[in-house]
């Protein structure tokens, strides 16, 4: 099929495209990897297309004192090669090195990925691992939202119909820590079935904080706190195969797809959450001997 008609504007400002999206009916268009592909099946028929990737203030990674601030138009590609985000977050570029494939990494954005709200897509994953907090702006106002504020359910989140995303707050890590993340999937490029992502910050040998976000586990990425708070204090060599399944599979509540069902996601969601833990201070003792 292809989309219904629509107007097209193409904003060369922010406040240009915040104007334009004061019509009713209209959408924000950057990459379109998410967008296009519902506007082709009339799932989504936008009266006005504004198409934002123009706007080079969207675009930037700045480094600052505490956090790394990421423009909500930064492709996936970008997020890979920066050296910023690969110094102080390297989960990110390691992680969104699954993401699809080459040409859509080079066009999808971390605002469109945010905006998509897809539970087993890498973006809202880290976002939600990362404590990330999102910068939204409309013509009249401005406020910031925090991830797990943020995502409502599936493909939907907490973005006013009169808003964009202008950038993302991700807060640096303090501590020495190790990280690791892995998914599922029955292709290279394809949906992640199951995926987990985790932070682990250690001092003296002691895990003194952590973090572990699953996605395609639920309608939005699930912190698994329960874990997070269960492991916390633990020296960094216990073993995790003390933690049993049912603790993993407290949080959870997947479905069943065209891709995978809820029972075959709770049976391997345990053992993936145990490897990006162990992986995690794995990680940690090899950089500590670098």
């Amino acid at each position: 099929m292809k989309p219904s008609k629509f107007a097209y504007v193409n904003a060369k400002t922010l406040d240009e495209a915040l104007l334009s999206l004061k019509q009713p009916e209209s959408k924000i268009i950057a990459g379109g990897q998410s967008l296009v592909p519902l506007m082709n099946y009339r799932l989504s028929q936008p009266s006005t297309l504004i198409d934002i990737s123009s706007i080079i203030e969207l675009s930037q990674i700045s480094v600052q004192d505490h956090k790394l601030e990421i423009g909500s138009l930064v492709t996936h590609n970008q997020a890979i090669t920066s050296k910023d985000i690969t110094k102080f977050l390297p989960i990110i570029s390691f992680a969104l090195e699954h993401t699809a494939h080459k040409t859509i990494r080079n066009s999808g954005t971390i605002g469109g990925s945010a905006a998509h709200a897809d539970p087993s897509a890498e973006w809202p994953l880290l976002i939600m691992l990362l404590d990330c907090s999102i910068n939204i702006i409309s013509y009249k106002n401005s406020r910031t939202i925090l991830a797990k504020d943020f995502f409502i359910s599936e493909l939907t989140t907490d973005l006013k119909e009169d808003e964009i995303i202008k950038s993302f707050n991700f807060p640096k890590i303090k501590q020495n820590y190790g990280w690791s993340f892995e998914e599922i999937v029955q292709r290279s490029g394809d949906f992640a079935l199951f995926s987990a992502g985790s932070i682990i910050e250690i001092d003296h040998n002691i895990i003194v904080n952590s973090k572990l976000c699953v996605g395609g586990a639920g309608e939005t990425p699930i912190r698994l706190s329960n874990i997070e708070a269960l492991i916390k204090g633990k020296n960094i060599e216990s073993n995790f195969d003390n933690i049993k399944n049912d603790q993993f599979l407290s949080l959870l509540d997947p479905t069943s797809d065209e891709h995978a069902s809820m029972e075959y996601r709770l049976h391997i969601g345990p053992q993936v959450i145990r490897n990006v833990l162990i992986n995690s201070i794995q990680n940690y003792k090899d950089n500590k001997n670098d």
